[in-house]
């Protein structure tokens, strides 16, 4: 258009997003307890293999990064498959991201998804937990099962010890009470 035309160039803006604070730090500790983190972005492929391999996680080979025109091309079972042995989606939809996620749990995977925006929505309700930062959109908040109060990444990592020793706990209570009194066991049941 004429619009166009004869510009001067003034300048560059750059735009940066800084990685949260800590979470490489809570990447590690949840790599430590066994949970697997997948990583469900819009971003270019190449962006989220850096921020991944700035944190600590590493990415896999360059062609290891899925993007969501390559889930379109999967049925349920080979995005299961791929899902368990990739670590990035990039270029995703909010539909990629849910759709990741529900094949997951299909596949027997319990599954958390941490998101801040509206489009991460979509994969909270489809996690088993849905999490979501004090400071995301209003509605994700409302969306989500748990709402972190700060920007500690960690508490993550000390939610999830925190419940598998309550599970702990009542596993060795329920052995103890089925093995000492079989009467007060068929009392509760009944």
């Amino acid at each position: 258009t004429t619009a166009e035309r004869g510009l001067t160039l003034l300048g560059f803006v750059a735009l940066r997003d800084d990685l949260a604070p800590g979470a490489g730090e809570a990447l590690a500790a949840l790599a430590r307890h066994g949970v697997a983190v997948k990583v469900l972005t819009g971003d270019h492929p190449a962006t989220a293999a850096r921020a991944c391999r700035d944190l600590g996680l590493d990415p896999g080979p360059q062609d290891a990064v899925v993007t969501g025109a390559q889930t379109d091309a999967l049925d349920d079972a080979e995005l299961a498959e791929l899902a368990r042995s990739r670590t990035v989606f990039a270029r995703c939809t909010p539909a990629h991201k849910a759709r990741v996620v529900q094949v997951l749990r299909a596949a027997g995977q319990p599954t958390g998804f941490l998101g801040d925006g509206v489009n991460d929505l979509p994969a909270l309700r489809a996690a088993d937990v849905g999490i979501c930062p004090r400071g995301a959109a209003e509605v994700t908040r409302a969306g989500a099962d748990v709402v972190l109060t700060g920007k500690d990444l960690t508490a993550i990592d000390r939610a999830l010890s925190c419940g598998r020793e309550t599970t702990r706990n009542i596993t060795t209570y329920l052995r103890v009470v089925l093995s000492s009194n079989l009467g007060n066991v068929l009392a509760m049941l009944v």
